[in-house]
Order: structure tokens, then sequence, then C-alpha cells
């Protein structure tokens, strides 16, 4: 009977920590330079070992690592679509930047621009 109970405990804990699972993080830094330097949130879908290796890249960036996506409240409207995110994810998923008021638009678009492969998304 302890078997089976141990095996059961086993499953259980193996079915609550799937590796494959994702979770949004977000870290926020800047982006660009000099008088284009804009603050923003990059957003990634990814898994928990990814997190970890995101964290440190955040943070090696002088970013803000949170275990939640980015803010919706005061957004400039449109996004920075970063195909591969090859900075922060081992799967290549893709990543999104939000930028926040006060930014305008035209600032947060040239800000996108200054990321390697990264796509300007109007709304």
């Amino acid at each position: 009977m302890r078997k089976l109970v141990l095996a059961l405990a086993g499953a259980v804990a193996l079915v609550a920590c799937d590796p494959t699972e994702t979770h949004e993080y977000s870290c926020t830094e800047t982006f660009g330079s000099g008088d284009g330097a804009v603050t923003g949130c990059l957003q990634l879908e990814i898994t928990e070992v990814e997190g970890n290796v995101a964290e440190g890249q955040c943070e090696s960036r002088d970013g803000e690592w949170e275990y939640h996506a980015c803010a919706s409240a005061n957004r400039v409207p449109g996004y920075c679509d970063v195909p591969g995110a090859s900075d922060y994810t081992l799967s290549g998923k893709s990543a999104r930047v939000y930028f926040y008021e006060p930014a305008t638009a035209e600032a947060a678009q040239a800000a996108c621009e200054s990321i390697d492969d990264a796509t300007w998304v109007a709304p």
C-alpha cells in the first residue's frame, strides 16, 4: 500500500511540474540610445527553464525582471515584434516589447528599430 501511495505522489508531482508548460514573464529595460532611449517592457511566454536564462539576460542589461506579463495600462498604441528573441529564449520564441506613455508612438517605433530583426506593429 505504501508503494502505491508513493507512486501516486510521484505521478502527481510530475504532472504538477510540467517542464513544457509556459508562463508569462517580463523584463523592463531601456531600448535605443541617447535622446532616443525609451523604457519598454519585453514580454515573453516561455518555460520556467527558459525563464531562468532570460532572468539573467534581463539583469545583465540592467533590466527589472518580473514573473508576470507586462502591464496593459498606459501603453503606447502598437508594439515591437521581436522574432526569435534569441537573447532571452532557448526555443527561439518571439517576444513583444510594449512602450508606455509619456513616450510617443514615434519614439517607441524608433526604439523598436534599434532592436535586431524587430518590427514595429502599428494598431
